[in-house]
């Protein structure tokens, strides 16, 4: 993440695995976890899942970009 300047990250997936994924990833990508949509995958919900996760991005960045400004 770090590398391409990624500074937020929403996990997707089955609950079960999108919780275990919690304790397995390092401290300071966990910090960077701005959201968490607990859903199975089905062909039909795959579209629904894609936009929550991009309208959640686009919401933090917004929020991210404000807080810079706000800053200056």
């Amino acid at each position: 993440m770090g590398k391409r300047g990624h500074n937020a990250l929403i996990k997707i997936g089955e609950p079960q695995y999108v919780d275990r994924l919690k304790f397995a990833l390092p401290k300071h990508i966990n910090e960077k976890v701005v959201d968490q949509i607990r859903t199975g995958f089905s062909d039909s919900r795959v579209q629904s899942v894609l936009e929550d996760a991009v309208q959640t991005y686009l919401q933090f960045e917004h929020d991210e970009s404000e807080t810079a400004v706000t800053t200056l």
